[in-house]
């Protein structure tokens, strides 16, 4: 046994493993079932690289849009890695609350205080909801004609919340009912947590810069993934002329 690892740690890393390999095996399975492989014997190679190129651009301004918000003294590069070994894991576990969970514990593992990485995760995702509010409805508009009738409502729906809980989420956050004693029935640990995460959301206020250029990283990603896709179909062949 290699020296400084556990039994438990090596049946995580066996475990894990199994699930990667099996990951793959199911990714291939279903390309093979969808005739996809069959596909991109025919696909332009040009246009391949080009989408994997833009999809590679969507991974650098999502890590643009959080490093715009991390607390200081961490390099875009290691949040890049972060980041990326999160969406690793997400693929495989379903859920953002472990990407995000991920994020958060590898940051603080390199010494940032974790209620400002928590409140920096926070920001980052509402941002990103915020931005996609921004595009659904000119994207509606522009799409009109070909989006389906029965996606139409749902679109609608989901505009409708977004427009309803993010500005209950943003009143909540400057209410600060943790520091107001609004919550006094929380355990005094919870309430110094939540605490010291209320007070690092509240302190986004005061750097307007930072929350523009994290808006301007979350429009580049969105651009980047319409990109990515737009060419990816036109590889194989598909028409997306609106």
């Amino acid at each position: 046994m290699d020296a400084g690892i556990t039994p438990v740690q090596r049946v995580i890393s066996i475990a894990g493993s199994v699930l990667i390999v099996g990951g793959i095996v199911w990714g291939m399975q279903r390309l093979v079932d969808s005739g996809m492989l069959t596909r991109l014997r025919y696909a332009s190679g040009v246009l391949l690289l080009a989408s994997l190129a833009a999809t590679a651009g969507t991974h650098l301004m999502l890590t643009g849009r959080w490093w715009a918000l991390t607390p200081g003294g961490h390099g875009y590069a290691r949040l890049a890695r972060i980041n990326f070994e999160s969406h690793f894991w997400a693929t495989f576990v379903p859920g953002g609350v472990v990407q995000d969970g991920y994020r958060l514990l590898s940051l603080s593992r390199h010494g940032a205080d974790i209620h400002r990485v928590a409140a920096s995760i926070i920001v980052d995702r509402t941002l990103g909801l915020t931005v996609i509010l921004l595009l659904l409805g000119p994207g509606l508009l522009m799409g009109s004609r070909v989006v389906q009738s029965d996606l139409v409502v749902p679109i609608v729906i989901l505009i409708s919340v977004l427009a309803l809980t993010l500005p209950a989420g943003i009143a909540t956050v400057a209410w600060a009912p943790i520091r107001r004693g609004r919550l006094r029935w929380l355990p005094p640990r919870v309430r110094v947590a939540l605490g010291g995460v209320e007070d690092a959301l509240r302190s986004y206020r005061q750097e307007p810069r930072r929350m523009a250029g994290a808006l301007g990283f979350g429009l580049a990603y969105h651009g980047s993934l319409i990109g990515a896709y737009a060419l990816a179909g036109h590889a194989i062949g598909v028409d997306l002329s609106p």
